[in-house]
């Protein structure tokens, strides 16, 4: 099978899995036991999602999301050490437990670098306010 051809399967499959989900929710009323187990053995074949561990918000003072800040991070090894937020976020996925540092940088902005740490396997999350340049 090809990769499009495997991916295009899956998606049915999820589809078709959402589908019973909607309908055996309709049995909780009268078939309450079987609802229970169909529900204690779909969660097995819920999919699986990488696990956000850093989510950054970065906003104006005024709170608006603030675009394009450069993000470089230490101890990180991506294919790039910088990354430009486009719409005033970022998120990276599966770190391991240890402390980043992490520098936001923007033209007219003070540059902001801080010290994070991060538990694998839990989201940590950062709003971050850059103060203009006065």
């Amino acid at each position: 099978m090809l990769t499009t051809e495997i991916k295009k399967a899956f998606t049915l499959g999820t589809a078709q899995l959402l589908i019973t989900d909607s309908l055996v929710k309709m049995l909780l009323i009268s078939h309450i036991e079987f609802a229970n187990r169909y529900s204690s053995l779909r969660a097995i074949q819920r999919p699986i999602h990488r696990t956000i561990a850093l989510k950054i918000n970065i906003s104006e003072p005024d709170k608006s999301p603030q675009a394009k800040v450069l993000l470089k991070f230490d101890k990180i090894r991506f294919k790039k050490l910088k990354f430009n937020t486009k719409k005033g976020h970022f998120q990276i996925q599966n770190l391991e437990s240890d402390v980043y540092s992490i520098t936001f940088t923007k033209a007219g902005y003070e540059t902001l670098t801080i010290e994070i740490p991060i538990t694998s396997g839990k989201r940590t999350q950062l709003k971050i306010i850059l103060k203009p340049n006065l």
